[in-house]
């Protein structure tokens, strides 16, 4: 530094004023979060004003000298965002991607901003701009796949893996071991085996991390005597240890067993320890699947009396899984109360809209004390949620806002359901089909639900808007993994109309037990209903009822013109008989020739 100065280079000052500039900025983000928890608007609105000023000056300062504060103006970028301040946001993007035209980097972090607001579709095309910039930098094709996968598009994601194995050559351990995840992920246990096995095979030395990935899959394939043994040989003193312990216990026999193992376990255990979190959720879980939700909520209780001090909490693991019994057990003021501790602790979105979902199901008011500012709010599960509370209200003025909102952020850049319901709510009935048509939006068994229910909007505005919001509320639910809530709501829009196949469609695929899927069929009775079609072969294929899965399959791809997604699973199921395999193969090669579905060339 004294070199520095002597040669008359006082960047050190500048970077120290910076850096002050920068905490300050901090610490006022901080305490205008803490008054908007409050809900004290007014002092909100001047720490707004006060940060304005100073962001801006700290911009300039940054921008001057982008390689010297690459990281405070990523930050910035991400405050920006947070205040919903878009534009500005972006425009720091912009000047960086400038300054680092060729680095693959730069696109990442326009991506993850964009998903920050929930423009996915713009994220995706950022990341492919990466992959191009820098095909061999790894981190952004698995981010890609891994939007794919949140995108409900699969087969993209595989084209990404695929694109990956051919980048790394010889050793393709990256794009395997991601290759394994997206098979985990689905629950393509089998084919996650397979392709761990290879990764493992490929190491020079053994990892833990691959080890317990793969004693996890021969778990789930019920191969437990493999997943006991490669489980065993995780060395003590690695970091994946504990969590081989807990799957082992997983493979005991009964209940008695996994209990009596867990004592040992936590027994084991120094006082504190932070693996006791870990060891509490298994044993939640063991209770869980016994239907013991009591038991299950006094371990809880126990680990937090003895644990846990007043202002301290759960990891978001631990937490989620401490709200989604809560749920299951029918104390959604509790599962609220447990979901806003953890957004105002940790501040996450997600929480967030956890609690306000729990909010709308106990009394739609309450999500006025969770949400955040109309115009503050970027998160597009939040808005929407704004959006169906407002509406339960009868709050037109509210309504308006939240729509306003809505369309200036994400109208065109959501799924065409998502769309589609949101507008009903708002009023905004389409006078055409031209919208719920769109060739790229699920095809015949999405296009047909979607009419149905805008032909019902059209006759009964009001009863579709109630509709909507159950739908709405259903999805997001089941998205942020409370699946007894989403079949809730999806359960609630059925019984309110047996007719309607996006609510018969929505509670199939949150539960697809033989019990369930018998209960949607005595309320979806449409005999014409595509959605009901491919209940009723799910059923049989759970039944085990290959010929007349297949049977049911043809006929729905006959309404839907030979829709490649049911000719697929008519072709799944005439495989399961060895009777018609020379069959299947023949749709297999049909569905290729129309989709290069890669499943349909493997199978």
């Amino acid at each position: 530094m004294a070199d520095e100065i002597n040669d008359g280079d006082y960047s050190w000052k500048k970077d120290s004023g910076i850096i002050a500039l920068g905490n300050m900025i901090k610490i006022r983000l901080s305490q205008m979060a803490n008054y908007s928890r409050m809900g004290n608007s007014q002092a909100v609105q001047q720490y707004r004003d006060m940060l304005k000023p100073l962001m801006t000056n700290l911009t300039q300062a940054c921008l001057a000298e982008p390689e010297r504060h690459m990281n405070q103006l990523q930050q910035l970028a991400v405050d920006y965002m947070s205040l919903g301040n878009r534009d500005k946001s972006l425009e720091i993007c912009d000047a960086l991607e400038q300054r680092f035209a060729s680095e693959a980097a730069a696109c990442r972090f326009r991506a993850n901003l964009m998903m920050m607001a929930g423009d996915n579709e713009e994220a995706a095309r950022y990341l492919r701009k990466g992959i191009t910039l820098q095909p061999s930098n790894m981190k952004t094709s698995i981010q890609l796949v891994r939007l794919y996968e949140h995108l409900g598009q699969p087969l993209q994601a595989l084209k990404v893996l695929d694109e990956m194995r051919t980048v790394e050559g010889d050793l393709p351990l990256d794009s395997l071991e991601e290759r394994a995840l997206f098979f985990n992920r689905r629950g393509l246990r089998a084919q996650a085996a397979e392709v761990l096995e290879q990764v493992e095979n490929n190491r020079v030395q053994q990892s833990p991390f691959i080890q317990l990935q793969l004693g996890r899959n021969y778990a789930r394939l019920e191969y437990d005597d493999l997943a006991h043994k490669i489980l065993s040989q995780i060395p003590d003193h690695s970091a994946y240890f504990l969590s081989g312990q807990i799957e082992i216990i997983r493979l005991c026999d009964t209940y008695d067993e996994k209990l009596e193992n867990i004592t040992l376990l936590k027994n084991s255990l120094n006082d504190p320890d932070p693996a006791r979190e870990g060891v509490m959720v298994l044993e939640m879980e063991i209770h869980e699947e016994q239907d013991e939700l009591d038991k299950a909520l006094q371990v809880f209780m126990t680990y937090k009396g003895k644990y846990l001090g007043p202002n301290d909490i759960l990891s978001t693991p631990a937490a989620h899984k401490v709200v989604s019994i809560l749920v299951k057990a029918g104390k959604i003021d509790e599962a609220m109360e447990q979901a806003k501790k953890m957004a105002i602790s940790t501040e996450a979105t997600g929480w967030r809209e956890i609690a306000a979902l729990l909010a709308m199901r106990i009394s739609p008011k309450m999500t006025r004390s969770i949400l955040l500012p109309v115009d503050k709010t970027i998160s597009p599960i939040e808005i929407v949620i704004g959006i169906c509370a407002s509406s339960a209200l009868d709050n037109a003025n509210e309504l308006a806002k939240w729509t306003t909102r809505y369309d200036k952020l994400y109208q065109g850049r959501r799924s065409v359901l998502e769309i589609l319901l949101v507008n009903i709510i708002a009023g905004k009935i389409p006078e055409t089909n031209k919208d719920v048509t769109d060739a790229n939006s699920g095809g015949p068994v999405g296009r047909m639900p979607r009419e149905e229910l805008l032909n019902f909007a059209r006759k009964n505005p009001k009863k579709a808007a109630s509709e909507a919001i159950n739908l709405l509320c259903a999805g997001y639910s089941g998205r942020l993994g409370l699946q007894s809530l989403a079949k809730n709501w999806a359960m609630d829009s059925l019984n309110a109309r047996g007719e309607s196949q996006l609510s018969a469609h929505m509670v199939s695929a949150i539960d697809k037990t033989p019990e369930t899927l018998k209960e949607i069929l005595k309320l979806h009775t449409s005999e014409t209903s595509i959605t009901r079609l491919g209940i009723q072969a799910e059923l049989y294929t759970a039944q085990d009822d290959f010929p007349k899965a297949a049977a049911i399959l043809a006929k729905a791809a006959k309404v839907a013109n030979g829709d490649p997604g049911l000719l697929f699973r008519q072709a799944m199921a005439l495989e399961r008989s060895d009777k018609t395999r020379p069959q299947a193969l023949a749709i297999y090669e049909d569905v290729w020739r129309k989709v290069a579905v890669p499943a349909a060339a493997n199978n």
